[in-house]
């Protein structure tokens, strides 16, 4: 995935996440201040499965929802239709013609649930998951804008000679796409002589794999700082034309 379309999957991802958390908010406050308790019936049970991701192992597991269906009655007399889901052991205990306590909106006798899957203070733990992934997100969008500010400055300003690849190391503690980036380090020479040592993070696995320790490599560095340089990539040739470097 390039820098771009990189940076595009986290915006829209980012701001999903922000509607998620506000609608969870907005219909978790509107249960606390306004919610009404009284007794359904149940009318049938139902079973349902979905496929996930297990998060520390990357497979996917089918799942299995156990839910019931049922009705009440709010005061003035309309019977209203509802379902949730309960844990399995739960549901088993239940039949048909069994009653159950639910909670309702009077304002909105549609949004029901029943009592005992109540989220309480687990709520919170599901609006902060999607809130921290919006954090992790914006994190990211700041690395990716600092990238891609060093490499427009390179590009710009920079000038190109050749180096060697010192160290390749596979990052296991950063995924990207169920992959493992490589931060490479380099030396390179400068005209005057004098030797500097940079690192790059590279996500690019297909050009990752031509970077082997030993190995000439071109770099991009900034005349006045070498300290500020980056591996040259064969897409930023245009950026060189005759006479530059």
């Amino acid at each position: 995935m390039g820098l771009g379309q990189y940076q595009n999957v986290s915006y829209e991802v980012a701001v999903g996440s922000f509607f998620v958390v506000v609608h969870a908010i907005s219909v978790e406050q509107r249960f606390e201040k306004e919610a009404q308790v009284t007794t359904a019936t149940i009318d049938k049970k139902d079973t349902y499965t979905t496929t996930e991701e297990d998060s520390d192992t990357g497979h996917r597991r089918t799942v299995r929802h156990y839910q019931v269906f049922y009705t009440f009655a709010i005061p003035e007399g309309q019977r209203t239709e509802g379902k949730g889901e309960l844990r399995k052991y739960r549901w088993e205990s239940l039949s048909r013609g069994d009653s159950i306590d639910i909670e309702y909106l009077p304002s909105d006798p549609k949004r029901n649930r029943p009592v005992e899957t109540r989220s309480g203070k687990l709520v919170w733990l599901f609006v902060l998951l999607p809130v921290s992934f919006l954090a992790a997100s914006v994190v990211m969008l700041a690395i990716v804008g600092r990238r891609a500010f060093k490499h427009g400055r390179l590009l710009s300003q920079g000038a190109l000679t050749k180096g060697t690849i010192e160290e390749k190391t596979e990052r296991h503690d950063i995924t990207i796409n169920n992959r493992h980036p490589y931060t490479i380090r380099y030396l390179f020479d400068l005209p005057c002589g004098e030797s500097h040592r940079g690192k790059d993070l590279v996500t690019d696995l297909e050009f990752a794999a031509k970077l082997i320790p030993g190995k000439p490599v071109g770099v991009i560095y900034l005349p006045t700082d070498p300290s500020k340089c980056t591996i040259f990539r064969d897409k930023w040739t245009k950026y060189f034309v005759e006479g530059r470097v």
